[in-house]
């Protein structure tokens, strides 16, 4: 077999690696382990409003994935915009959950203006943890229905996604 034949199939399954490597991960709603109905989400008045840097927060929900404007709706894995792994807004992208740098909240970002407080370590969904810092998303206790999101600190930093 000529060296050129050997090369083609060699190319077509590098090719194929970089696809599947650079797939994201199915679309879900986070919630830590054992917290029931609550759920990771985009605090804003309306779906009208901007996800760009509103901060994220548990909330009480019947999670509906894949409805129009789910603000539960989060996907980790690569994205087009940058390199490494994110917590995207699934709707949107662009927007990354991001470490605000005034008080450690959870926000959403745009991840074309700046990605450092936006990398995640992997795209694990039991610890969602950032690559820069190396904290965890974490929520406020008691987790009641409604509780802030940050990075750091203590309480619940065990993430799973809830399978529909």
């Amino acid at each position: 077999m000529s060296t050129m034949k050997k090369r083609i199939p060699m190319f077509l399954l590098a090719l194929a690696m970089m696809v599947a490597m650079a797939a994201p991960t199915f679309a879900d709603g986070f919630h830590p382990a054992g917290c029931g109905n609550l759920y990771l989400n985009i605090t804003r008045s309306s779906t009208s409003q901007s996800v760009y840097q509103r901060p994220l927060c548990l909330y009480e929900t019947d999670y509906k994935p894949n409805t129009a404007h789910n603000d539960q709706n989060f996907t980790i894995g690569t994205s087009s915009e940058a390199s490494g792994f994110f917590m995207y807004v699934t709707r949107h992208p662009s927007y990354a959950v991001n470490r605000s740098t005034a008080d450690a909240r959870a926000i959403i970002w745009d991840i074309r203006s700046g990605v450092d407080d936006s990398r995640l370590v992997s795209t694990s969904k039991s610890s969602i943890t950032l690559r820069r810092t190396g904290e965890k998303l974490t929520a406020i206790y008691p987790i009641a229905n409604y509780s802030r999101v940050y990075f750091g600190g203590s309480g619940n930093s065990d993430w799973v996604s809830k399978t529909s």
